[in-house]
């Protein structure tokens, strides 16, 4: 756990504490409400699950969205604990189940300038529980093979998630071109208050809600990134 979160940490919450592998293979239906309400959302995440270290102890949901990024890859580095992108290296898979992404995102109202290529548009979701062995804590991870501002759109039409990862990784399979711009537009007309953390990719990431302000928790170099960028952790501060 980086130092300046420390005194953020939450307990991990009843609905995610008692899940056993025989309820994950109902997949996320049944915690969905309580899980994206929870949930830190990374658009373009790929396999990057920096985010899972960097709010180790303080987030125990997260929302990866990614269309450019097969499901074989995804589930081959669930099983090997993400030991190729040197993540959560204390972490052991409970259990997983493959599930239809498209039920979750039939109520999208945003949709990309141009369509993603047929090799993008996977539809797929996977629904993970990961046991954190240092300190006992637990992790919900939910992938969807989506395009991430269209499923955005669907899943948090009204408020935002708990939480925003924004890295312009710059790849050219992004049909908004970045992430920041979309983002925050959708955020000014549908969401009436901004999100409790951001993680941005320094220099790079950008978010600006017109209601909120934020806090510099810190920054992190995010190693388990093919970027290994440095990343500026925030949190919205309160009246």
């Amino acid at each position: 756990m980086l130092d300046f979160i420390w005194e953020q940490q939450r307990p991990v919450p009843s609905w995610l504490r008692w899940i056993t592998k025989k309820d994950v293979s109902r997949g996320p239906a049944p915690w969905l409400p309580r899980f994206l309400s929870q949930a830190i959302v990374y658009p373009g995440s790929g396999i990057d699950v920096s985010p899972i270290r960097q709010l180790e102890g303080t987030a125990h949901a997260f929302l990866f969205l990614d269309f450019g990024v097969r499901l074989d890859q995804i589930t081959d580095a669930i099983q090997a604990g993400f030991m190729d992108q040197h993540g959560c290296p204390t972490c052991r898979l409970l259990a997983m189940v493959e599930f239809d992404a498209a039920q979750f995102i039939v109520g999208a109202t945003v949709h990309a300038p141009q369509p993603p290529a047929d090799w993008q548009h996977h539809r797929f979701g996977v629904w993970v529980i990961l046991n954190l062995l240092d300190g006992g804590g637990r992790v919900a991870l939910m992938i969807l093979g989506a395009e991430a501002i269209n499923a955005l759109s669907a899943l948090y039409p009204v408020t935002p998630p708990k939480g925003l990862v924004i890295q312009e990784h710059g790849f050219d399979c992004n049909p908004w071109g970045n992430w920041s711009e979309p983002i925050t537009c959708f955020a000014d007309e549908h969401w009436a208050e901004p999100p409790e953390r951001l993680i941005l990719g320094k220099g790079q990431g950008r978010f600006c809600h017109w209601f909120g302000d934020y806090d510099v928790l810190g920054d992190d170099e995010a190693v388990e990134s093919m970027h290994g960028d440095w990343r500026v952790i925030k949190h919205l501060l309160r009246e």
